[in-house]
């Protein structure tokens, strides 16, 4: 931005650009709901089943996956049913503020089956739709790029 502007940018430019590039990437998936509930075996074996109520495209679907947690079972519901073959190669997050009522940042790095890798980044008081926004973030960036 920077270089196209030709000048330095301020902090609201800065946190204006990051929002549009990836708090506002939804499309042509839009997350309306999500649930996730972890089941636990006598063996302490866990599972992580999701429910996820998504638009594409503008246009109702559901989502339900199982993994070994909310991440890992969205993204097996996303390669499932509608985006075969993405990796999700690194994931992080932190608070923006202090409390209990502090929102998180959280930012996921997925790679295509073309070897394309793609950032997405959410914000939420609730760090796991945080994470589960991060990945659809990432996915619409990559569809973008088609």
């Amino acid at each position: 931005m920077a270089d196209r502007l030709g000048n330095e940018i301020s902090n609201l430019q800065i946190r204006q650009c990051f929002e549009q590039t990836y708090l506002q990437a939804n499309a042509p998936f839009k997350m309306v709901s999500f649930k996730a509930e972890t089941e636990q075996s006598e063996d302490i074996t866990k599972s992580v089943t999701c429910q996820t109520e998504m638009l594409i495209d503008g246009k109702p679907h559901s989502l339900r996956g199982v993994g070994n947690g909310p991440i890992n079972a969205f993204m097996l519901a996303i390669q499932e049913e509608l985006v075969p073959g993405f990796r999700l190669l690194d994931y992080s997050e932190h608070a923006l503020q202090k409390g209990s009522g502090a929102e998180a940042v959280a930012y996921i790095q997925i790679q295509t089956p073309s070897n394309e890798t793609f950032y997405g980044a959410a914000i939420d008081t609730h760090i796991e739709l945080a994470s589960i926004k991060a990945l659809v973030s990432a996915l619409n960036r990559a569809l973008q790029r088609r």
